[in-house]
């Protein structure tokens, strides 16, 4: 936290992080909205961000393709969208519907797995944030939704503590825009949530690992002199 910074965060926040890869960052972030970096050091850059920036760019028809990794015409993802189906009652399907089913579906949280693509997932119903994320997106692709994956880090205020760590999420289009859907976090306690991404798996094929990396390495390796943006 800044110097003289107090609890509670508002709804815009700002801080330093610091990365080798500053400059691929900061090129990266001019993807989304409602977040902006500027450099002020050779690897230092200062970000404002609100809770969750939206992607600007459009949805493609790989977005909504089942991949290697989002292998949503699976058997086990096949009937996971089955069981899904049939908990929704009449109306019109929210987004959050799906995180809401992801976070049950998946009943033994761990850190064991490296990075499960979504059949193992639906079949093991374990995993931590990358196996909720590609579950989540195989589940809203197979419903319609463009989706892809983001890997970023996750700012979080939670019973009177600030803590930030990486983490991965997804992005889903509806309504002509992007939403952010982070079943591993749902429902969640805190009273405020930033996502900072990264990068997104671009590629879900088998050398997907790479593309793991690469987010990896994007990650800030600090946060500091965190402070509220006041309302303009």
């Amino acid at each position: 936290m800044a110097e003289g910074q107090s609890l509670p965060l508002g709804s815009q926040i700002r801080f330093e992080i610091k990365t080798s890869n500053i400059d691929k960052i900061l090129t990266r972030l001019q993807d989304w909205q409602h977040v902006k970096g500027v450099k002020v050091a050779d690897n230092i850059a200062q970000v404002v961000v609100q809770e969750s920036p939206q992607y600007s760019g459009e949805a493609r028809a790989k977005h909504l393709a089942s991949s290697f990794v989002i292998d949503f015409d699976e058997p086990q993802v096949e009937d996971m969208v089955e069981q899904f189906k049939f908990t929704q009652q009449a109306g019109e399907l929210q987004l959050s519907d799906i995180e809401r089913f992801v976070s049950g579906y998946i009943d033994d949280p761990t850190y064991v797995h490296n990075f499960s693509i979504a059949s193992k997932v639906a079949t093991t119903r374990s995993g931590d944030c990358t196996e909720y994320a590609v579950l989540t997106a195989a589940l809203a692709r197979a419903l319609g939704f463009p989706s892809r994956v983001v890997l970023g880090t996750v700012i979080m205020e939670e019973e009177g503590e600030v803590r930030s760590f990486g983490h991965a999420w997804v992005e889903s289009f509806k309504a002509d825009k992007w939403h952010t859907l982070d079943a591993a976090l749902y429902p969640s306690q805190s009273s405020r949530i930033f996502y900072l991404p990264s990068d997104t798996l671009e590629n879900e094929g088998p050398g997907f690992t790479m593309s793991i990396i690469t987010g990896i390495s994007q990650m800030p390796s600090s946060i500091q002199n965190l402070a509220n943006v006041a309302a303009e």
